[in-house]
């Protein structure tokens, strides 16, 4: 029943067999006479992995981009007809203005659209944050200028979430020209930082 199973027996007369003398076995000495013996059995056992390290880091990077390819198509989708005046509007710093061009948004027409953005802008800053870190370390040598310029990516992609909290909480209620002042202001400063700094 052993077959297939049990690939080597190696008798050795000068150890105890006797399971109960186990404890007595001199593991260096075993070590010593059994490792030759074993040697070319496990170099024909030993096959490369089927996926390495090195393939996988490889490859995150473009995985992370195409995510990121994708993740912006389906923001634009989305968006519809608010997309060519979402980013004037994230970057807007003026309550009256920002509130005049929403004016006119109807709550099933562009609201819903700028509403079912954020299923996906909200991944969006979390994908180019860890794009833009994993490219850092992959081309520039460990020190003070890669940390620097990873946390920088990190900061910006932050702000890009805490500017996508803000116009989130904005768009739960009714209307947007109903944000209040402080909440247009510090989404436009969230978004400029993200934008200068990621």
């Amino acid at each position: 029943r052993w077959e297939g199973v049990v690939q080597l027996v190696l008798p050795l007369p000068s150890l105890p067999m006797d399971l109960r003398h186990n404890s007595k076995i001199d593991r260096l000495q075993l070590a010593a006479a059994v490792a030759p013996r074993v040697a070319p059995l496990l170099a024909s056992a030993s096959r490369p992995p089927l996926l390495r390290t090195e393939d996988v880091l490889a490859a995150q990077p473009r995985r992370l981009f195409a995510a990121c390819c994708a993740t912006q198509a389906g923001i634009l989708l989305l968006l519809g007809p608010v997309g060519p005046d979402l980013l004037r509007l994230q970057l807007c710093f003026s309550p009256s203005r920002f509130r005049a061009a929403v004016a006119g948004w109807r709550p099933g027409g562009e609201l819903w659209h700028f509403r079912a953005h954020f299923l996906l802008d909200a991944w969006y800053p979390v994908l180019y944050g860890a794009l833009l870190v994993h490219r850092a370390a992959a081309l520039l040598p460990a020190g003070k200028i890669r940390r620097r310029l990873q946390a920088l990516a990190t900061f910006g992609a932050c702000c890009d979430i805490v500017e996508n909290a803000l116009h989130m909480h904005a768009a739960a209620a009714p209307s947007l020209d109903a944000a209040p002042d402080w909440l247009i202001v510090a989404a436009a400063a969230a978004a400029t930082t993200a934008a200068t700094t990621a």
